[in-house]
């Protein structure tokens, strides 16, 4: 999982670009992935919060038995 980047020529650019949504950091001082699109009603630190959230419960928890 990774947050969502705005890239130029994509329908996302385009709409953030329009509405003023564009940033131009995709980094925060931490070195976490940080969106280069301002997403209105969500904090920054709620999608750091997310992904990490994720990774710790997803990828780095005991793998499943596999039946066995």
């Amino acid at each position: 999982m990774s947050i969502a980047h705005a890239l130029p020529g994509t329908e996302l650019y385009d709409y953030g670009a329009s509405n003023g949504l564009i940033q131009l950091s995709m980094s925060d001082e931490d070195g976490h992935q940080m969106p280069n699109i301002t997403y209105p009603g969500l904090d920054e630190a709620e999608l750091v919060e997310a992904v990490e959230s994720f990774y710790g419960r997803i990828l780095f928890s005991a793998p499943a038995s596999c039946g066995e």
